[in-house]
């Protein structure tokens, strides 16, 4: 009893403002402590990923993420990833406001715009970002309890179904600079971040000014809502709007991230809300503002627009600068181009590859993904995303365009998938933490729009795959017939199949079914474990603090 009640007094958990607390009652039996592997042991080229001892498994998980409140047992084991927490707040700031900026604004808008319009655009944008904020609010409020490993993949199989995460993340995930691991990812995301969001802001300047009549050629006088006016605001009506929809919702593909990089920053309850709540700022500043300035310098039916011919000249940012003799400006934002390609080939693999080897903890794939070197790059996980990444060669054979376009295929929705069931699993989460005798008061973070945010998310997201099923069946242009038909809609939809395909094969394999909201797993890779009475008053000294900061710490940070 004398060792039990030591354990008991010389344990202790960080409280909201950092303090230890030194007393601590619990009926739970001492277990053994799981290995901790701490890497600062290491040399630095090892910690770096630079020395072949970096690529021995490491030998445990290093236990960097803190557990915070006074209902945390200390005698009870805790959860803790083999993946290393080095990002820092910078790192993940930049991921979630410029990680997802790539192709589908600076191309994929061109094709938007001739599709629906300069109105059609904003309204797609908006209703994508609206559901994206939610889907984003849930996944901050989730992760930041629980910083599992495989974000959003694990959550799927802790608050929906096993199988149907199972499916999820094969779905999902069906460049050397990974060698590199966690922390050369974070600094390529940070840096490319920078010079894209640099891009842009340079762009909606220049292009506020041409559209006053800055810039010589057709920009030499005031153009103002001459196109919206002529050849008007909506291309093709309500089906161009539709296939908008389609695009918008790619074009954020990678705002999840933020929710797989959780588990590798050390004290996520203080970064994540500031990156969740940066989506917004990114949505409304940086999408909606510069798809304003092309809706009202360009119309929609520019013929070098994307769908009216080809190369790196359908950008309309590239556009721009070139019809008002913008010499340089071009080149600038084709090399931006080429390093979003690049950085968005990276996040694919950093995603894949975290997902992979939380599939493999759990037994959904081979155990030779959990592999976890002692840099903390999950090793065989990331080369064989970037062998899956070979594929994308197949583009230079003769038929290689149909055979890009049906691996496109199967992996377009899967994002579309992904963030229902984030707001599906907030849901879940919600009705479980309730049914189990918590209250919402517990959680450091709460989703802006509550249950009722994920509800207006899901819904929208279901919505974006009917407008995505209409154009399949009645694409722009007139439907095609017979066979042509029937590819042109498998190539938009197959994603579908394969998802039930695979959650069809774990539910033969497994006989899951989803958990009821009494049987949900709340406590294992939990790390907040406040108090209704310490989040009140913690939530009391905030307010008591000046407006400004108040007013900062709502809009910005946490």
């Amino acid at each position: 009893m004398s060792d039990h009640h030591d354990a008991e007094k010389g344990s202790g958990r960080k409280n909201l403002e950092g303090k230890v607390d030194e007393v601590y009652v619990s009926t739970q039996a001492a277990q053994e402590p799981a290995p901790v592997y701490d890497p600062s042991q290491e040399s630095i080229w090892t910690r770096l990923g630079l020395s072949l001892e970096s690529y021995k498994r490491a030998p445990g998980a290093t236990a960097g993420l803190e557990v915070a409140g006074g209902n945390a047992d200390p005698l009870k084991s805790n959860v803790n990833p083999m993946l290393q927490q080095k990002m820092k707040p910078r790192h993940l700031q930049m991921i979630a406001v410029g990680g997802s900026i790539g192709t589908g604004l600076f191309i994929g808008s061109g094709q938007a715009l001739r599709n629906g319009g300069p109105l059609g655009i904003l309204i797609a944008w908006l209703i994508i970002g609206v559901m994206l904020i939610n889907v984003t609010q849930a996944l901050g409020e989730m992760c930041i309890v629980y910083p599992v490993s495989g974000g959003f993949y694990t959550l799927a199989c802790r608050f929906l179904d096993p199988g149907f995460g199972m499916a999820l993340g094969w779905n999902y995930v069906s460049l050397t600079i990974n060698i590199f691991g966690t922390l050369g990812y974070a600094e390529e995301e940070f840096w490319s971040s920078c010079l894209k969001l640099a891009v842009v802001v340079i762009f909606i300047i220049i292009g506020i000014v041409l559209n006053c009549g800055g810039g010589d050629g057709i920009y030499s006088e005031y153009v103002g809502g001459r196109y919206w006016r002529d050849p008007g605001a909506l291309a093709n009506g309500f089906k161009g709007i539709c296939a908008v929809f389609v695009t918008a919702a790619f074009s954020f593909a990678g705002t999840e991230l933020v929710g797989l990089a959780a588990t590798e920053t050390p004290n996520p309850r203080k970064t994540l809300p500031s990156a969740v709540k940066n989506t917004f700022w990114r949505i409304t500043l940086i999408y909606i503002t510069s798809l304003t300035i092309i809706g009202v310098n360009l119309p929609y039916n520019e013929e070098t627009l994307l769908g009216g011919s080809d190369g790196a000249g359908t950008s309309p940012f590239v556009i721009m600068a070139t019809r008002a003799g913008l010499n340089g400006l071009d080149h600038l934002i084709n090399i931006t181009i080429c390093i979003s390609v690049l950085s968005i080939g990276l996040s694919c693999v950093y995603a894949g590859s975290r997902v992979m080897t939380a599939m493999a903890e759990q037994g959904f794939a081979p155990k030779i993904f959990t592999y976890v070197d002692k840099s903390g790059r999950p090793l065989y996980s990331v080369l064989v995303i970037l062998l899956l990444g070979a594929l994308a060669y197949v583009n230079v054979s003769a038929a290689g365009d149909e055979v890009f376009d049906w691996l496109v295929g199967l992996s377009g929705l899967s994002t579309l998938f992904t963030w229902g069931s984030i707001c599906m699993c907030h849901i879940r989460f919600r009705k479980a933490w309730r049914v189990q005798g918590h209250s919402t008061e517990e959680l450091p973070y709460l989703a802006i729009g509550g249950v009722w945010g994920s509800w207006i998310g899901f819904i929208l997201v279901c919505l974006v795959l009917i407008a995505n099923f209409y154009i399949a069946v009645w694409p722009l242009g007139g439907s095609p017939g017979g066979t042509e038909a029937a590819e042109a809609f498998f190539k938009a939809y197959i994603a579908a199949p394969i998802l039930l395909f695979f959650w069809l094969c774990a539910y033969i394999k497994n006989r899951t079914l989803p958990y009821k909201a009494s049987e949900i797993d709340l406590d294992t890779g939990r790390k907040c474990w406040f108090t209704v009475e310490e989040m009140r008053t913690w939530r009391a000294e905030r307010k008591a603090a000046p407006w400004h900061i108040r007013i900062y710490r709502m809009l910005f940070s946490y």
